[in-house]
């Protein structure tokens, strides 16, 4: 084999072993960049329901990336859940005005004392 040729193998053995590192580490960065914003949501979500409670606070920052992860698909199921949920039945303020009536009905029907 000639020089140039076994320079062009070995520089390309070593650009395709640098790719592979470079690919490698981009989707652990974009993996540790995902878990940063579900930590950050997760305490977004503590502050806007929990009133910022300094103890949840802390055990979100102590949770680890797979649980963070748990807890976030848990949070989204329940968003899910909250959107199928169909109110059946009168409002408040329909029953509000039966119970009105109802009483009233019922103090004119009592014998006074």
């Amino acid at each position: 084999m000639k020089s140039l040729t076994k320079v062009l193998v070995g520089g390309s053995a070593i650009t395709l072993v640098g790719t592979s590192a470079a690919i490698l580490a981009s989707k652990k960065v974009v993996k540790r960049l995902k878990g940063y914003a579900k930590k950050q949501e997760l305490k977004k979500f503590v502050d806007d329901n929990m009133a910022g409670n300094k103890q949840y606070r802390e055990v979100v920052d102590l949770l680890t990336e797979q649980e963070i992860f748990n807890l976030s698909e848990i949070l989204e199921r329940v968003k899910q859940r909250k959107k199928n949920v169909n109110v059946v039945g009168p409002s408040v303020s329909e029953e509000k005005e039966t119970v009105k009536n109802f009483l009233v009905k019922f103090l004119d029907t009592m014998p006074i004392l």
